[in-house]
């Protein structure tokens, strides 16, 4: 099929704002820094926020709800401590001997404005639990992991249109209705006949106990703007070596392949991000050497995508079809972005 090539233009990278995307919201909300050279790094109107570094952990109406992330500091005393750390991966929530956690929103002053939560255990389906916080910003009730910054408790949380949500997970996506705290498993549990078990241990069997590379069911899961797919990357149907792109259909549970491994373990995939309700941004790479970039239907259909430079990196795949990629990624402190439209017609 014939390759498409993006309109593109090329900007500085220092201090763009995409849209107030998250990609670049999560730059300018961290407070000033020393720079690699002397001085304060100058990051936006928003470089300054508080003596806290903050991290963006979602959008409502556009505005960035943030919260205080561990610190180096933080996690190295909590790491000193054999007895906390244990505690944490138990609770899921920080330990009392660094600062607790705290959710803000952004005023059009560019200040912090408190954001109320609640913590409480999501009971899933199976008996196991998960700690999150039901936040409550400009009158909507979300909800978000106990602790974003805590690698014991990462677990990320998407809304999805009529106030629910959606918990994905490495072997499971969990389906939270309006005003529940008990989680509904809205994935497959079995392929081919087979349970994820009993896929593991083939994958194990076939690969070897050496091979360093991890049996995926569910890998770089990616939500579509009109909250109906959940695009992934899978080992499931190519155990030997490789990668396959799916997709869950999230209102009828039925998940299907788009792009099925046909070169074995020198074909693997990123999906980058979705750019309307029904196309992808992929990377395909076969090999170390060759890599490349398509637009992928849900139909299964795929169409080569031409980015201009040698070794082109994808930044941000944002609404609208907008794509940010560096046209080098190979060289040292790459400072050219490119902006480019995908014509998905």
């Amino acid at each position: 099929m014939r390759s498409r090539t993006l309109a593109i233009v090329s900007l500085l990278a220092c201090g763009l704002v995409l849209g107030g995307s998250l990609w670049v919201v999560r730059t300018v909300a961290r407070r000033s820094e020393p720079g690699p050279y002397g001085g304060e790094e100058q990051a936006g109107p928003w470089y300054f926020l508080g003596d806290e570094d903050y991290q963006i952990v979602t959008l409502v109406d556009g505005r960035p709800v943030l919260f205080n992330e561990l610190r180096e500091v933080d996690m190295m005393t909590i790491s000193d401590h054999v007895a906390e750390l244990q505690r944490v991966e138990e609770s899921q929530l920080r330990p009392d001997i660094v600062p607790p956690v705290r959710f803000y929103t952004v005023s059009e002053r560019n200040q912090l404005i408190p954001v109320p939560r609640a913590v409480f255990s999501l009971a899933r389906e199976g008996g196991s639990t998960v700690k999150l916080s039901r936040l409550t910003v400009s009158g909507k009730s979300i909800l978000v992991a106990a602790d974003p910054a805590s690698g014991y408790s990462s677990t990320g949380v998407w809304s999805l249109p009529g106030g629910r949500f959606l918990l994905p997970g490495r072997e499971t996506f969990w389906l939270v209705e309006p005003g529940q705290e008990v989680g509904r498993r809205v994935s497959a549990t079995e392929y081919d006949g087979k349970t994820i078990g009993e896929l593991r241990e083939e994958f194990r069997a076939l690969r070897g106990p050496d091979n360093p590379a991890g049996f995926h069911w569910y890998w770089n899961p990616i939500l579509s703007p009109d909250g109906n797919n959940v695009a992934f990357v899978t080992d499931r149907d190519c155990l030997a070596g490789g990668d396959s792109v799916w997709v869950n259909h999230l209102p009828s549970g039925e998940e299907y392949p788009l792009i099925r491994n046909a070169a074995g373990a020198d074909e693997r995939y990123r999906i980058d991000g979705w750019v309307d309700d029904g196309h992808l941004f992929i990377t395909r790479f076969l090999g170390p050497e060759t890599t490349t970039y398509h637009l992928l239907a849900l139909t299964g259909e795929l169409t080569p995508l031409h980015l201009e430079g040698e070794h082109p990196g994808i930044a941000r795949v944002g609404p609208r079809g907008m794509i940010a990629y560096r046209p080098d990624v190979v060289t040292h402190f790459p400072k050219d972005l490119y902006i480019a439209r995908v014509d998905t017609a």
